[in-house]
């Protein structure tokens, strides 16, 4: 008997002494049975000699079993309850666990290739993951530039210019529309400082509780796609989230109907989700596949497609190809965003900065031209 076979001394210890005709019985630390091979290999041992002497090979697992205080019978009908209405309801607990892979959970159910859209869902939330924290990173530096020059031009504009404005009191001199404009614009914000910050602090607020109101949803992210940079930004994201479901609904066999429905409960977007009931609606009504795609909050290219896969008969292809192409537009854009940020801010700063120290200088260069 040998307790553990460590190393090389170990290991051939045991060989010879079961070439010599002895029962030898041992143990080794592996992950398997096939890997008990390579370990004593790895230990310097003999493969010709071990051949002759290796008998058997015995892996240890541990087994399940039922808590006997938890565990209880069920019956038939507990059985078809649990099939109707608990499994949406593990769904749905399962749709706040693990997020973006949900859906690829509840169409693998459907189809029966769970483990294929699993590893397919898996991969683009890393990817999206990777982009997200990518863009995230790149605003480190210009959002405390920003938050920086913010706090500094309303230190100028709270105490630098009320003392530039009383010194300009004393002359003679008219002040530049300019200059005239800043002293304004300090004097309210002195006055107006607290409630300007209430008002803000409630518009955000009525902000947050319209964007979970779906209606108001609706509208607001319409405006968002209207913005310059980031309205772009956030319809490649929802038609390349939209083209993903579509092609991995659809290459797993699933009807139509039923890849609109999975689109639906998948995307993050309100308007795309409201356009994706009216689609339904329509399809039900008897509507040909192009017709019912060309209207709704869908881009101009992923309408022409679905036209050209319609009637060539290669909906599944299609939809791989725009979802690739989407990706790819947003990968870039992405990319682009990110490096387009920080010179944009400094800008701005700059701008505000410097139009300040010229309002402010424009009177003692009138001065001393009077001078």
């Amino acid at each position: 008997m040998l307790g553990e076979m460590r190393d090389s001394v170990s290991a051939n210890v045991a060989i010879k002494a079961a070439q010599t005709g002895h029962l030898v019985l041992s143990s080794l630390h592996t992950r398997s049975v096939a890997e008990t091979i390579n370990r004593l290999q790895g230990l310097a041992v003999d493969l010709a000699g071990l051949s002759h002497c290796l008998d058997l090979v015995v892996n240890q697992r541990l087994l399940r079993c039922l808590c006997q205080q938890c565990c209880r019978p069920l019956d038939r009908q507990q059985l078809q309850a649990f099939d109707s209405d608990e499994i949406q309801q593990a769904r749905h607990d399962y749709q706040q666990q693990f997020g973006p892979i949900a859906p690829a959970m509840a169409i693998g159910e459907t189809s029966g290739q769970l483990s294929s859209l699993l590893q397919q869902s898996c991969r683009q939330h890393e990817l999206t993951a990777s982009l997200k924290r990518q863009f995230c990173q790149s605003l480190i530096y210009p959002l405390i530039t920003l938050v920086t020059g913010l706090g500094v031009s309303l230190l100028m504009l709270m105490w630098v210019v009320p003392k530039a404005g009383n010194f300009y009191q004393h002359s003679q001199q008219p002040l530049p529309g300019l200059t005239q404009g800043l002293l304004a614009l300090s004097y309210q914000l002195q006055v107006g400082f607290l409630p300007a910050i209430m008002i803000l602090l409630s518009s955000m607020v009525c902000l947050t509780m319209a964007w979970r109101h779906h209606r108001y949803r609706c509208n607001m992210e319409r405006i968002l796609w209207w913005l310059p940079l980031i309205g772009t930004l956030c319809r490649l994201h929802s038609q390349a989230q939209l083209c993903l479901v579509l092609a991995i609904t659809f290459n797993a066999g699933l009807s139509l109907p039923q890849c609109l429905i999975a689109a639906q409960r998948a995307s993050s977007w309100a308007t795309i989700r409201q356009s994706l009931v009216i689609l339904q609606q329509q399809l039900q009504q008897g509507h040909s596949l192009s017709q019912v795609f060309n209207s709704g909050a869908l881009d101009e290219l992923f309408k022409q497609m679905i036209a050209v896969g319609d009637a060539a008969g290669t909906m599944g292809a299609t939809l791989k190809q725009l979802q690739q192409h989407y990706q790819q537009a947003l990968t870039e854009y992405t990319q682009l965003l990110s490096k387009l940020v920080e010179p944009l801010l400094m800008l701005l700063l700059g701008g505000l900065v410097g139009t300040m120290v010229i309002a402010l200088y424009l009177p003692l260069l009138q001065l001393g031209q009077t001078l």
